[in-house]
């Protein structure tokens, strides 16, 4: 079955694209496309970058040869629109859409960036058969794994199931980093490059590639008795390029979590440190970094001097066993990263070992207040424990750089006690200074006045005592007020 589509002006999508390829304004045809094919507009729209989508499928013809244009256009070598057709099929039917690629240029001729047109080709387009309909099903389900929120290891999942819907596949298998090993149908990535010579009828391979980077291979076996055809290995080169794709959107996605995340928790952490007038701001965070990020220790280790630090504070299981251990810096991580300023990952702990902890990987950060190098943050997980990744790193110098402000803030703390305590003290001597002595003075001479006045030698004698008494008071409550005096100056 066939049919011709013919264009019209009103139906083109439009996007514009600066100077990095990322686009800065579409038409709504662009938006209301992407949301009938099942898009997210937020992430195929405005601040998506179309070189990096295009570049992320590398070695799908369609795509280089748009990637090629993209270059070009944004290297101001396409004054006018070069067109390209590429093959885009929805799930009922294939279709064919021509691209026009153009320089977009200001008035003095200096190159903004790119203009991109999509339009359906009028060209004659097949209906889908049954089986390429059950095709771009699944690969519609990968590349939609963003608009779904699924994890990085549920989208290897998914593409493990594509691929034997795909192929017909008796055995499929993602090789990735250990990080992702743990999902469906994935094993850890042996690096070793697949060289299937001829092509193979009964195994496929194919390289999944995110932002251009080879990110792990996507393997598969024939079931018994059956072989692979070209159209399956067609189906599967597709696949591993719009994994790629779709690996690149879900890190994008979830790095964007992970910071709308870290905004609200250290909203949050600024709250409490600054409203709990009572509360030990560093052991605060220490607690809120070990819950956030899943950790078995998180400690503070300030430097004593030269050659010697001191764990300050410690938090997670008996960690608390650990708290004013001493330990030399010389052989430590901690003196790399005090030199260096850069976090460093280790994969034991050193003097931070305790009894019922068997801890693994370490990372220690450098701690900075008031712009001075204060100690080492050291965070761990068990030997058992996810392994700590660079998205670790990054969120871990953000609570990093909140233990520095907490021990701002506990130094801050105890400067206004002390000051408190000095203008109790001055309150004290000046109400004694002012009050009392001249009070006891002036009762001690209006005493010494009556003295002779009274003519009972007895009573006259003890007259005389208590105004040595007072006079004695006088000079004890001045001494007392000196030596405040002389411990604030000291102080």
């Amino acid at each position: 079955m066939t049919e011709r589509r013919t264009r019209h002006p009103n139906q083109v999508e439009v996007a514009l694209l600066d100077r990095s390829g990322t686009i800065v304004a579409v038409n709504e045809h662009w938006t209301s496309f992407c949301l009938a094919n099942g898009g997210v507009p937020a992430r195929c729209g405005v601040g998506t970058s179309y070189l990096d989508v295009c570049t992320a499928a590398a070695g799908d013809r369609d795509a280089d040869a748009v990637a090629e244009l993209l270059r070009a256009a944004l290297a101001g070598r396409l004054l006018a629109p070069e067109q390209v057709q590429i093959r885009c099929d929805s799930l009922s039917r294939v279709r064919r859409f021509d691209v026009f690629v153009a320089s977009r240029l200001d008035d003095a001729g200096r190159c903004l960036g790119a203009t991109v047109t999509l339009c359906e080709s009028a060209e004659i387009i097949t209906a889908v058969e049954p089986d390429e309909a059950a095709s771009v099903r699944a690969l519609s389900g990968v590349a939609g794994v963003v608009a779904d929120e699924l994890t990085l290891n549920q989208l290897l999942g998914r593409v493990t199931e594509a691929a034997r819907v795909l192929t017909g596949a008796g055995h499929v298998t993602v090789h990735v980093r250990n990080a992702h090993a743990d999902a469906p149908g994935c094993v850890e990535c042996d690096e070793r490059p697949w060289d299937p010579g001829d092509e193979s009828t009964v195994v496929l391979d194919a390289l999944i590639r995110s932002r251009g980077v080879p990110f792990g291979r996507l393997h598969a076996g024939a079931a018994p008795g059956r072989t692979f055809g070209a159209a399956e290995r067609r189906h599967f080169a597709r696949l591993a390029a719009v994994a790629g794709t779709a690996v690149t959107n879900t890190r994008l996605y979830q790095r964007t979590e992970r910071q709308r995340r870290w905004s609200v928790d250290a909203a949050e952490l600024m709250q409490a440190l600054l409203q709990a007038e009572t509360l030990d701001p560093v052991r605060a965070v220490l607690e809120r970094t070990r819950r956030d990020l899943d950790l078995d220790l998180a400690s503070l280790d300030l430097v004593v001097d030269d050659a010697t630090l001191v764990v300050d504070t410690a938090v997670g299981g008996s960690a608390s066993d650990l708290t004013g251990r001493r330990f030399p810096r010389a052989g430590d991580p901690a003196d790399v990263v005090l030199r260096s300023g850069r976090p460093v990952l280790t994969d034991d702990g050193g003097p931070h070992q305790v009894a019922g902890l068997d801890l693994g990987p370490h990372v220690h950060l450098p701690l900075v207040a008031d712009n001075q190098g204060l100690g080492v943050l050291t965070v761990a997980r068990s030997r058992s424990g996810e392994p700590f990744t660079e998205e670790d790193v990054d969120h871990l110098a953000g609570y990093a750089r909140f233990v520095g402000l907490a021990l701002d803030l506990a130094r801050a703390r105890r400067d206004h006690e002390t000051l408190r305590s000095v203008q109790i003290r001055d309150r004290i001597a000046a109400e004694l200074r002012d009050q009392v002595v001249r009070r006891a003075f002036s009762v001690g001479m209006r005493l010494q006045g009556v003295v002779e006045l009274i003519a009972d030698p007895t009573a006259r004698e003890r007259v005389r005592e208590c105004v040595d008494d007072l006079d004695l008071m006088v000079r004890e409550i001045r001494d007392t007020v000196y030596r405040l005096d002389d411990g604030d100056a000291a102080g």
